[in-house]
């Protein structure tokens, strides 16, 4: 194996290299009891075999809820749907989605592939991005699906267009211009997905959030 790669079981990634997994954190609140949980779509990278960054930014649940904590779940998964239920929530993620992990009872996705439990070891802020730099320290890991299928690009489309809509908010009151071109990516996917996958999930999931974008308030 090449020293720019890691593999953990049967999930091979590349140093330093953006992935998308989706984070699974404790919601910070002090008003109810009942522990729930929060999953949201992110980009993860891995800068050597023991440690995961993530961005995110500092208005979302996930980083109050790591800031809080001081812990996560990583979660990798080829089922789309699970991307798109997690980052927009027309449809909430039901709590029965989640297991925990045994030794720290961190939240993690039922439906995942390979899930990691992390640590937060050293976390920076940076106001004028909005955003946070976490690293983690992995505890574990677990293979929970040999048979890891490649995206389509029809896949892809979608999951990068699941992924503008997140940031298309944020982006329109703090820089208009680039989230101007984000939803134009995303119109530009949706037509890709209507000429080469017409009536399928993917031009459904496309659909909603051309929807949800154009009725924007």
């Amino acid at each position: 194996m090449s020293k720019t790669e890691i593999k953990y079981g049967n999930l091979k990634v590349k140093l330093n290299w953006l992935y998308e997994a989706i984070i699974t954190t404790c919601n910070v609140n002090l008003a109810i009891k009942e522990i729930t949980y929060n999953a949201a779509p992110m980009g993860v990278i891995f800068p050597d075999s023991d440690h995961i960054i993530i961005r995110p930014f500092l208005t979302t649940n996930t980083y109050r809820n790591i800031q809080c904590y001081g812990c996560a779940g990583i979660n990798f998964s080829n089922n789309i749907s699970l991307f798109y239920k997690t980052a927009i929530k027309t449809s909430e993620i039901s709590q029965n989605d989640f297991i925990t992990s045994k030794k720290k009872k961190i939240p993690l996705l039922k439906d995942s592939i390979t899930r990691f439990v992390v640590v937060t070891e050293k976390m920076e802020v940076n106001e004028s991005e909005n955003r946070a730099r976490i690293l983690f320290k992995i505890k574990e890991f677990e293979n929970v699906d040999s048979n890891v299928e490649p995206y389509t690009r029809g896949y892809f489309a979608v999951l990068e267009s699941i992924i503008h809509y997140t940031r298309v908010n944020i982006l329109m009151e703090n820089n208009p211009e680039k989230g101007k071109k984000l939803i134009n990516n995303i119109l530009e996917y949706d037509n890709f997905i209507k000429r080469v996958y017409p009536n399928s999930d993917l031009e459904k999931i496309m659909n909603e959030i051309v929807f949800n974008i154009t009725n924007m308030e």
